[in-house]
């Protein structure tokens, strides 16, 4: 005689891929053996499993073979402490889709333009100089014309400074597809800049970058014991924006019109190369009268930082900023 003859059938729930019987009947000896077990004590994952593997036939019409989604599912549904000793996923978070190139969200947190606090007692023998000069991997066929230049032009203004007997606290930073300020403090005691911080690499994220120089010129000067009244920041590239993650075009004019109107009156440089620098600095909200084009060779690039350290002087003392046409035509001689 079949002893399975007077047992039902189990039945099937489609919905949680469990046997009923089976799982109620464990459930109601644990109830019997543990009095204060919890529900996620109970290993409710391990009696289903267990119950499907060896108590189905191949022709049971059960769908013993499930898809991996639908045992990943069935474990996020029903995950419990004992889950992993069935060899169940544990829940895991949404996954959602990312546009690798897509940074709107980033954007929203740090795109916010940067205002300065206003000091009226400001000493016109201070002055800030915060130079941000590519080193992106097309400079690269600058050499060491690049440090060089640098140093130039900040050899000037300490002679200026030491005959005025004013004081120039720069900030020196660099950029390709990161910004880097290397220097931060006063002229006077900054060692000269070399190769190795202006070393060639990378892209060019020029609007994230131009929003770093700013951010951290309006920190320096909130830290400052004696407030400058001239600020100037000088921008150097050979190339167009490529690499940015944050900040936009409409971002940047927005940021540099408002510094250079009342109250702030910060002037902004703009030396370019491989583009027409009047258009594109003037797009970016510069002032077109201290935007400057230098054609691609080591001769022109000395020359570009001569000349905006000559204008940068002209700030300091109160003159008109504005890059001469000698200062233009310097910078546009024949390549030899």
């Amino acid at each position: 005689m079949d002893n399975r003859s007077n047992t039902p059938p189990p039945s099937y729930d489609e919905e949680s891929h469990d046997l009923i019987p089976q799982v109620i009947q464990l459930e109601n000896d644990n109830e019997n053996s543990t009095s204060n077990s919890t529900n996620n004590d109970q290993t409710v994952p391990e009696v289903v499993t267990s119950q499907t593997t060896s108590s189905v036939t191949p022709d049971s019409p059960l769908k013993l073979q499930q898809k991996p989604s639908e045992l990943n599912n069935q474990a996020n549904n029903e995950f419990t402490p004992d889950s992993k000793a069935v060899g169940l996923t544990p829940k895991k978070a949404k996954k959602t889709k990312t546009n690798l190139f897509d940074f709107s969200r980033k954007a929203k947190k740090s795109n916010k333009l940067h205002t300065p606090t206003v000091y009226s007692d400001t000493d016109e023998k201070k002055a800030v100089l915060a130079m941000l000069v590519d080193r992106s991997g097309s400079m690269d066929s600058m050499g060491s014309e690049v440090s060089a230049g640098c140093n130039e032009y900040l050899d000037t203004q300490r002679e200026m400074d030491q005959k005025n007997g004013t004081t120039t606290h720069v900030l020196f930073a660099t950029f390709d597809n990161e910004y880097e300020l290397r220097r931060n403090n006063s002229l006077s005691e900054q060692p000269k800049i070399t190769d190795e911080d202006v070393k060639p690499r990378g892209m060019t994220a020029l609007f994230d970058s131009i929003s770093s120089i700013v951010s951290d010129t309006i920190k320096t000067i909130d830290e400052m014991k004696e407030k400058p009244d001239t600020v100037g920041v000088f921008i150097l590239t050979d190339g167009h924006e490529n690499a940015s993650k944050n900040w936009t075009k409409a971002n940047v004019t927005a940021q540099i019109k408002m510094l250079e109107s009342e109250p702030y009156k910060w002037q902004f440089y703009f030396a370019a190369a491989n583009q027409d620098a009047l258009s594109t600095g003037s797009s970016y909200g510069m002032s077109v009268d201290r935007c400057m084009t230098f054609d691609n060779s080591k001769t022109n690039l000395r020359a570009a930082f001569r000349s905006s350290s000559q204008a940068y002087y002209r700030q300091k003392c109160k003159m008109s900023s504005a890059y001469s046409p000698i200062e233009r035509s310097a910078c546009s001689t024949p390549r030899k």
